[in-house]
């Protein structure tokens, strides 16, 4: 278990030099990915992007499309462990592992007894 860890996310950038909606949906997309798997809010502040604040769920709670303004909103920090907090990486590793096993042998077993009713009825039909 790590012991320090940040009770808010923050994000400032300057993102002068790029623009444009394709950028912006990209930010909000990757800052929510963020926000969820730590289980903390996100605050995030450009200078030629949209300002915005994210819950733990990855729900925009506050907004502010113009340069000028600033998103205002009210955070908490927060100090729970998510299990990609907790363990890192690996807790994906093995999600995928065990999904890619059940797979695996789900269809071995569908072969075994796919197999085994070929032969019942190749047997059926050779004593016939």
């Amino acid at each position: 278990m790590r012991e320090k860890s940040a009770g808010i996310l923050v994000n400032v950038a300057s993102q002068s030099v790029f623009s444009g909606k394709q950028l912006d949906k990209q930010i909000i997309q990757m800052a929510r990915v963020r926000a969820v798997e730590t289980g903390r809010y996100f605050i995030r502040s450009g200078n030629a992007t949209p300002s915005f604040i994210l819950d733990p769920r990855g729900n925009i709670i506050a907004w502010e499309e113009s340069l000028t303004g600033a998103a205002v909103g009210t955070v908490f920090p927060r100090t729970d462990q998510t299990p990609y907090v907790r363990f890192g990486p690996w807790v994906v590793g093995f999600s995928f592992a065990v999904i890619f096993y059940s797979l695996w042998r789900t269809r071995v077993r569908a072969r075994i007894v796919h197999g085994s009713v070929l032969r019942a009825k190749e047997s059926d039909s050779s004593e016939a």
